[in-house]
């Protein structure tokens, strides 16, 4: 896609994103857009459906965002990575039928379900806009935490999905308050093991711009002496027992072979 058609697609409210990273912002003012939004995409609406099933997924979002005064970027080296050129211009691929008194958040889903990405289409609200990823990206267990994914398509072995990142000045701060922020601002689940919580209560002096989410929530964790451990569409911050105990149960899950599937009589 040229820049010059990028600028028009960013003047009807649909933008591109360059890289899988998210635009790093003070988490306390990402925070704020992200829950302006969250409250436009629970709003009841009546979506008034695509009868076309060539329509366009740049222009389904166009109308999408008029509709809820919301903007969509399409994070395109995340659907590049799973092999999907060119999102923006591929077809819903069937009518989507009209839905009173709905929701964008319940409407998104029906839209993603024909995006021919292998771990499939999803949306996370970061700051002030909605990004539209892959499910390979928006996953914690997928970002790099010091290893290599092995991707399966064509068994190349490629880096792990870049992660989003965070800016934020906590200045003895509760860490269940910083993590909440960071959650709010990123779009990343965070669960705080409330076997935990008084270490939640743990006041934290820390300063980050720019930091990819492993690092920042292992270094948070760690000055309340605790732990993180990723998983498929959350970060848990336990105990580093327990950390340790579920990290050990991950890698046997990892190196069990799968069982071929017994045929049917």
């Amino acid at each position: 896609m040229t820049r010059a058609n990028a600028g028009l697609l960013m003047v009807a409210l649909l933008f591109l994103l360059p890289s899988s990273a998210a635009r790093a912002g003070d988490s306390a003012a990402e925070a704020k857009r992200a829950a302006e939004v969250r409250k436009k995409l629970e709003s009841t609406i009546d979506f008034s459906g695509f009868e076309d099933p060539d329509t366009k997924l740049s222009d389904a979002l166009v109308h999408l965002g008029r509709i809820a005064n919301v903007s969509f970027e399409i994070n395109q080296k995340a659907f590049n990575d799973e092999m999907v050129e060119n999102l923006a211009e591929k077809p819903v691929g069937r009518a989507i039928p009209k839905m009173a008194n709905t929701s964008l958040e319940r409407v998104l889903p029906r839209i993603f379900e024909r995006v021919p990405s292998p771990s499939g289409a999803t949306f996370v609200v970061r700051g002030g806009v909605v990004e539209i990823t892959t499910r390979r990206q928006a996953s914690p267990l997928r970002w790099s935490w010091g290893q290599v994914e092995r991707v399966v398509n064509n068994n190349e072995e490629l880096p792990s999905p870049k992660p989003p990142e965070t800016t934020f000045a906590f200045e003895k701060r509760d860490l269940r308050d910083a993590l909440q922020e960071i959650a709010d601002a990123t779009g990343v689940n965070i669960v705080l093991d409330g076997r935990a919580q008084d270490k939640g209560r743990t006041p934290i002096t820390a300063t980050m711009r720019n930091a990819g989410i492993p690092s920042a929530l292992t270094v948070l964790a760690d000055m309340a002496d605790l732990a993180v451990v990723p998983l498929e569409d959350a970060v848990y911050v336990t105990t580093k027992e327990n950390a340790k105990a579920m990290r050990s149960q991950q890698e046997k899950a990892e190196m069990k072979p799968t069982e071929p599937a017994q045929p049917k009589m």
